[in-house]
């Protein structure tokens, strides 16, 4: 379960980086040609898609952490079994 966490802490911020570079292209060409207004909304989805990435990159970070920490406990729990019932074997 921990590894398709993977894909979107490794995707979203290359996707906000993405999203970051593309609007700015015709953002820079606006500003060339002096249209402030375009330049603005290039900025605009430019910000959010860096904004965006970064929350799904961080979101997924912080469950595949959650998600490690349940399974190392419950491991330590099976662990834990697993020696009783060997001692348990052992005795017979």
């Amino acid at each position: 379960m921990v590894v398709y966490l993977f894909v979107p802490y490794q995707l979203g911020p290359i996707l906000g980086l993405l999203g970051t570079l593309i609007p700015l292209g015709p953002g820079l060409a606006a500003l060339g040609s002096g249209d402030i207004v375009t330049l603005a909304e290039a900025l605009t989805v430019a910000f959010d898609t860096t904004v965006t990435g970064l929350v799904i990159g961080a979101l997924a970070y912080l469950v595949s952490k959650f998600k490690k920490q349940w399974y190392e406990s419950d491991l330590i729990v099976l662990e834990t079994i697993a020696e009783a019932e060997l001692e348990t074997l052992n005795r017979k």
